[in-house]
């Protein structure tokens, strides 16, 4: 959509944008023709309203602004001291500010813009300057936060590739000492009729212990090369319930003995879609897993394990999730979806973007390997699906993992 003076909007998105000035007509004219264009706008009085609109006491990560129109000239705390304010916390791409002045003066508007200031109009406003300016350093952040997601796309893209190389390289040579290890364990249970009785208990325990660190050794290996796995699956037509149920019979034992509640609520009208079955229900079996381990570390008494299903449209797809071929879920697409919610402790914001990092980890050493969300990722990817990992906000504390695959031919009940 196009808006006054040609201005383009961004889709999906409303811009905010903060005017501060303290006389009341400057503010009327600059709140009208943003609102025309299309823009939410705010607005301060003074200097000192501006600051705590924008919360800079206790600043959030990123602005909940877009842009800042900022007159130089105000009472008490001026333009200029705000600006300095501003970005001691965010720079001028993450809040590009604009600085408003009745001075048309270089060493003054030099002296903002050495301060941080992305650029200036001269009262009275010249409106279509105004929102040519605006325009430029609005789409100027859009491209950076590209630039971000796409820089982000391709290390996650060479760290699972490191992943594979590494996989590929040491697999063997770990995996043959850690059969003798094993080997050498049963050789040692042989023996064990021959040592004084009182030796043997520790003896076993012992040899559990060894068995269990080359069971563990063994897991993050197979983790690592399904990580780094790209062949394609044999998808066949199915029942996504079914495999889920079936996924999840597997698992009881193990969530019962985390004390939690499972509970399970299936879309009985979710069409069929195309999936390899055991892939699938390893990627299912690393979701659940992580959020049982969440909640047997901390969890409370109440420890609940949602699953659900659902038919339904995919919407937000982002520019990393999304396909341009067609091949994964975009936005509109008709999509059955299983969420795994649990009522852990979630994560803290920053930490979900590297949750699909391999090795990462929020668990305290020895409480996962730190691959169960990167191998769970893959095979998604690999189903031509999408999966998104969130904090909950129906429950006080908890987490979302959501995995999405195309319905086989529309939203049509199966029979």
């Amino acid at each position: 959509m196009t808006g006054f003076f040609g201005f383009q909007r961004m889709a999906d998105m409303e811009p905010c944008i903060l005017v501060v000035d303290d006389s009341p007509v400057n503010r009327l004219v600059a709140e009208t023709k943003l609102q025309e264009v299309g823009f939410q706008v705010e607005s301060a009085e003074d200097g000192s309203q501006a600051l705590e609109l924008l919360k800079i006491d206790e600043p959030p990560d990123l602005p909940e602004f877009d842009a800042i129109l900022l007159d130089v000239m105000m009472p008490e705390v001026d333009g200029i001291e705000v600006l300095e304010k501003v970005r001691q916390v965010w720079n001028g791409v993450q809040l590009p500010i604009i600085m408003a002045t009745a001075k048309d003066q270089p060493e003054d508007i030099l002296h903002a813009l050495k301060l941080g200031a992305n650029d200036y109009v001269t009262k009275p406003l010249d409106l279509p300057i105004l929102m040519a300016r605006l325009n430029v350093h609005l789409q100027l952040k859009e491209s950076h936060a590209q630039l971000r997601r796409a820089q982000g796309a391709l290390m996650s893209a060479a760290r699972i590739e490191s992943v594979g190389l590494l996989a590929a390289g040491v697999a063997h040579e770990i995996r043959n000492p850690l059969g003798r290890i094993q080997m050498a364990v049963g050789g040692i249970g042989a023996l064990m009729a021959s040592l004084p009785e009182e030796d043997q208990e520790m003896a076993q325990v012992m040899m559990d212990t060894i068995s269990e660190s080359v069971g563990s050794a063994d897991e993050i290996v197979k983790g690592l090369m399904k990580a780094s796995e790209n062949t394609a699956l044999p998808l066949e037509e199915a029942d996504l319930n079914a495999v889920v149920k079936r996924g999840l019979d597997f698992l009881k034992p193990e969530i019962v003995e985390t004390g939690a509640t499972l509970t399970i609520d299936l879309d009985e009208d979710a069409p069929d879609v195309l999936v390899a079955e055991e892939e699938y229900q390893q990627a299912l079996a690393a979701v659940v897993r992580n959020a049982i381990q969440a909640m047997k570390i901390e969890g409370g008494d109440d420890r609940v394990l949602r699953v659900r299903t659902e038919a339904t449209k995919l919407n937000g797809v982002g520019p990393k999730e999304g396909g341009r071929s067609g091949n994964r879920p975009r936005d509109g697409d008709e999509v059955v979806a299983v969420y795994v919610e649990d009522t852990g402790p979630g994560m803290h914001k920053d930490d979900l973007e590297s949750a699909y990092d391999a090795f990462f980890t929020t668990k305290a050493t020895g409480a996962g390997t730190g691959l169960g969300l990167t191998v769970a990722r893959k095979i998604v990817e690999l189903h031509k699906g999408l999966i998104r990992i969130e904090n909950r906000e129906d429950v006080e504390s908890g987490l979302r993992v959501s995995i999405f695959l195309k319905a086989k031919g529309g939203l049509l009940t199966h029979v």
